[in-house]
């Protein structure tokens, strides 16, 4: 249930959050770099100041600026690239803005859980994930329903974007593989990254 912010130069940690209660499942900074968010395995969304969380991390009482409650399991959480909203996996996908307490949207496609999700930096109302049931599904927050999905044959556990091409993503699979597509086809695997030793 540890966050640790660590000095890379130094390889010493700043200051240690005791956050969750259980595993922390996701961690993300806001747009404006000063504020983060994390996730946990207690159902829990903190929402922290920075500067504060570092001044202030020794105090007995210290405790996050926000907290929003899951009504279902988390497993990752991403912020918007603009806006303020961000998105939590876990049994569903749901899509959160700071000035509600509840979800601003819910969306499911016939997934026991999603392992990950992403906000494309380019076209930022879409949503990348991966499913425990294999499968990769692309979201649009403006629409109610899900776009696209295609199923693997191994089960996935991350997805990031292209942060130079952001049509194409990349997903790190179970076999030891990691498959990059073009969200425009999902059919088509655009190419495979091989010879890692293990599930990536």
């Amino acid at each position: 249930g540890e966050i640790r912010y660590w000095d890379l130069t130094e390889r010493k940690t700043l200051f240690n959050l005791n956050a969750h209660n259980g595993i922390v499942k996701g961690l993300t900074f806001v747009d404006d770099g000063l504020n983060f968010l994390s996730c946990g395995s207690d159902n829990k969304i903190n929402f922290y100041k920075f500067q504060h969380a570092f001044d202030h991390y020794k105090d007995p009482d210290f405790t996050p600026s926000n907290i929003y409650t899951s009504k279902t399991v988390l497993t990752s959480i991403d912020h918007h690239y603009s806006e303020k909203k961000f998105a939590t996996s876990g049994g569903v996908v749901q899509v959160w803005t700071y000035e509600r307490s509840n979800p601003l949207q819910t969306y499911e496609w016939g997934t026991d859980s999603v392992l990950k999700v992403k906000f494309n930096p380019s076209e930022q109302n879409l949503i990348g994930a991966v499913g425990i049931d294999r499968s990769i599904v692309l979201y649009d927050i403006r629409a109610a329903t899900p776009l696209k999905k295609t199923i693997l044959q191994n089960k996935s556990m991350c997805f990031a974007w292209n942060p130079m091409e952001p049509i194409n993503f990349t997903v790190g699979n179970d076999d030891s593989n990691c498959y990059t597509f073009d969200m425009r086809k999902l059919d088509i695997i655009k190419m495979i990254h091989k010879d890692h030793i293990g599930a990536v």
